[in-house]
């Protein structure tokens, strides 16, 4: 992948060219690389990215998140020259290659207390979906639901089975459905973390069909 200057004899430039090369951005910065054909196929490490992504857009600007949290990115986000979201998607996403939660601030030091996520849940299977309904009783320092999921007989919580994460919003009852998921009998485990990046052990397991 190279870096450009004026591509194009432009001063930007995005888009794919001749199925030839592709311009784009990156931080700030834009580079151009070869043009390659979108197969819509997903690997399970892949849908646990983009499952950990969706989380932190939405709760940017969620109402866990301040101000005062979303500022606490502003050095990082000038060390690395990009905006503090992208500071904090960075950081986010590195934690979750370490396999470890994400954090409202840079730094913390695990610890907290979790959301009050009630024992009773049900996950019922449809053609590609799981659809999970749960009730939180107390939010605490709660931040997020995760479900993992997998066709094996038991899940054992691992990076490539994270398929959704809920952001922990209201009190009461709750519906998540989780979509594109291939046919299989799949079991589904929950856990939840806080805004201090900790990560709960699971709780409980339902077993369900997806077709």
């Amino acid at each position: 992948m190279a870096r450009t200057t004026g591509p194009l004899f432009s001063t930007d430039a995005s888009g794919s060219m001749a199925n030839l090369l592709t311009f784009s951005k990156w931080k700030g910065r834009t580079y151009v690389k070869m043009f390659s054909q979108p197969t819509g196929e997903r690997t399970p490490v892949q849908a646990s990215v983009r499952a950990m992504m969706g989380f932190l857009n939405s709760a940017w600007n969620g109402p866990v998140m301040t101000q005062a949290h979303r500022d606490a990115w502003l050095p990082d986000s000038r060390d690395q020259a990009v905006a503090p979201l992208n500071a904090y998607l960075t950081a986010g996403l590195d934690r979750w290659t370490h396999f470890t939660g994400p954090q409202v601030e840079p730094g913390y030091t695990l610890g907290g207390t979790f959301a009050n996520v009630s024992g009773t849940w049900t996950a019922t299977g449809g053609k590609g979906i799981i659809t999970i309904t749960w009730h939180l009783t107390t939010l605490n320092n709660g931040w997020g639901l995760w479900f993992h999921a997998s066709t094996d007989p038991v899940t054992t919580i691992a990076r490539d089975n994270l398929v959704h994460i809920e952001p922990l919003t209201t009190l009461g009852d709750h519906t998540t459905v989780i979509t594109g998921l291939p046919p299989g009998t799949y079991n589904v485990k929950r856990r939840n973390s806080n805004t201090k990046g900790q990560i709960s052990t699971a709780g409980g397991s339902k077993t369900t069909a997806v077709t």
